[in-house]
């Protein structure tokens, strides 16, 4: 699932007070007027509940393209000598409040204070980056429509599940192209030139949503959640997953498809394999600004739950196949796997077998330099045989598969988080455990010896180059008129004002005044969960 980003909110500005134009004289009403729309559309959508943004994240996405094509216009002018700053001016200030930042705490509410920063460019990145933070809300929205609306109730089960086909078919297409264009916008930002700071430490005074490991962490975390959606459509344990927890749905009669087996489980493995890569990377990319505790916890949980996700449905995938060709202790194997994966069991036995190589290789390398061998080979024959021994006992003793309970997980949950797919896994591990004990008595392998066979990724979408909308012929013949929207809506350009409210000064640390009718209404900002608990990816 996509991460539930919160929008940021902005000040007021003009741009008529800093800029003006002789080819194009309405070019700087026109941005402001659009620039406050933006600015309207944002607070709105603020105080819009969680359960209904979905909704009217579409008119966000319309109008932030809308100025930024107006935006730029104004940049290109500005660069061409089309435009000009108005001599005597102060330069163009402007505000956004950051929304992946570490959290601060102003009078016991959870908020951030805006960071303000100089010239267009600044403006520019901000608008970029909300404009992909609207796409990948929007493909969120999308996948949730076709994972919690159920196939049309009909008396016949045939007809219902081809218009259930029918109507959910273009949702995840959609859905993936949001995210593609999300992760072009944030790989087109590392593209362009960063904005100037008046602080000579640029790089700490930068704030941390526009930074470079950031904004590329994003890009990456974006096809990383569109790779995971190739595999979706096939996986029929997401939807049944849905149906079987809800308490409203009657859809007794759903026909889930195959599970994937061959050839096509191993695809999908791979996939998976992929994207759990790509959120690898994203970690690696955001692990120096980690440290320093400059990123939010809820967008580093989120990152964490996607890479264990991704590589435990791949092992589920794996798991699918050797059952489907009788192998089914190889596929208990694997689900066991995926489990520690899932519950972060690999990653101890990954160190505890680090640490005992290291201790191994110690010790055999001091035994090299001692004068009496035949003093010290019996104590070290000793420890070998009781080493041997206790790994032996270990691997018998973990024949079957120690899968945790699903006790205390919540029923009503998104079907694409870690604990449904730990639920997933722990019912099929818990029938074919059932079957093998009493059937078949298949030997189940350690897995240590599957965690290599574990594919390698293998990519399916391939990142576009993002081009942003420009402005049309008839946009340009009205601003070189000195008409069009900008002339019939300037009451719009300066928004509202009134009141003092704390903001930070980016690149200066001071104070400046902003509109208090912009506050946060008691923490409402705070990281929504797209109406169910624990939905992350």
């Amino acid at each position: 699932m996509p991460f539930p980003f919160t929008l940021s909110t902005t000040s007021t500005a003009s741009f008529a007070n800093h800029y003006t134009s002789a080819a194009y004289p309405s070019l700087p009403l026109a941005c402001s007027t659009h620039r406050g729309i933006l600015r309207d559309a944002l607070k709105a959508y603020k105080r819009v509940p969680a359960s209904a943004q979905g909704a009217h994240i579409k008119h966000i996405t319309a109008v932030t393209s809308e100025y930024l094509s107006y935006l730029l216009h104004l940049i290109d002018a500005v660069r061409t000598g089309d435009a000009t700053p108005i001599p005597g001016a102060p330069v163009l200030s402007t505000s956004w409040r950051p929304t992946l930042a570490a959290s601060s705490t102003f009078g016991g509410l959870r908020q951030q204070a805006r960071k303000a920063g100089e010239g267009l460019q600044y403006e520019l990145f901000w608008v970029l980056l909300t404009l992909a933070c609207s796409h990948t809300i929007q493909a969120r929205a999308l996948l949730m429509e076709f994972l919690t609306v159920p196939p049309s109730s009909s008396g016949n089960p045939v007809d219902s599940q081809s218009s259930s086909s029918s109507s959910s078919s273009a949702l995840l297409p959609q859905a993936t192209k949001h995210l593609l264009t999300s992760a072009s916008i944030f790989s087109y930002m590392l593209t362009l030139t960063p904005p100037h700071s008046s602080s000579p430490t640029t790089t700490t005074s930068l704030p941390i949503d526009i930074s470079p490991p950031l904004l590329s962490a994003l890009s990456l975390t974006s096809l990383s959640s569109a790779t995971l959606l190739a595999v979706l459509k096939s996986d029929p344990y997401p939807t049944y997953l849905a149906l079987s927890t809800s308490a409203t749905s009657k859809e007794y009669l759903y026909s889930a498809p195959a599970p994937p087996t061959g050839v096509k489980a191993l695809l999908f493995s791979r996939l998976c394999i992929a994207a759990s890569e790509h959120a690898a990377k994203a970690q690696g990319a955001i692990s120096g600004i980690v440290r320093e505790g400059k990123v939010c916890d809820e967008y580093i949980r989120y990152l964490d739950e996607l890479r264990r996700v991704g590589r435990a449905r791949g092992c589920r995938f794996l798991g699918l196949d050797a059952e489907a060709q009788s192998r089914l202790g190889e596929g208990l194997g694997w689900m066991k796997l995926a489990s520690e994966i899932l519950t972060g069991e690999e990653e101890e036995q990954e160190e505890e077998s680090n640490k005992k190589k290291k201790k191994k290789k110690s010790s055999s390398l001091a035994s090299r330099f001692k004068s009496s061998p035949s003093s010290a080979s019996p104590n070290h024959q000793s420890s070998l045989d009781a080493n041997s021994a206790a790994a032996a006992t270990s691997s018998s003793s973990s024949i079957l598969p120690a899968i945790p309970t699903a006790g205390g997980l919540p029923h009503s949950m998104d079907p694409c988080t870690l604990h449904s797919e730990l639920q997933t896994i722990l019912a099929l591990a818990a029938r074919w455990a059932k079957t093998n004990d009493k059937l078949i008595f298949d030997r189940i392998p350690p897995t240590n010896s599957l965690m290599g066979r574990i594919p390698s990724g293998r990519e399916v979408h391939s990142v576009p180059e993002f081009v942003p909308d420009r402005l049309g012929v008839v946009e340009v013949g009205e601003l070189r008129r000195g008409g069009g929207e900008g002339g019939s809506a300037g009451g719009r350009s300066g928004g509202g004002g009134g009141g003092e409210g704390y903001v930070e000064r980016w690149g200066e640390g001071t104070e400046t005044a902003r509109d208090s009718s912009d506050d946060e209404d008691g923490g409402a900002s705070a990281r929504s969960r797209g109406g169910m608990p624990g939905a992350y990816y």
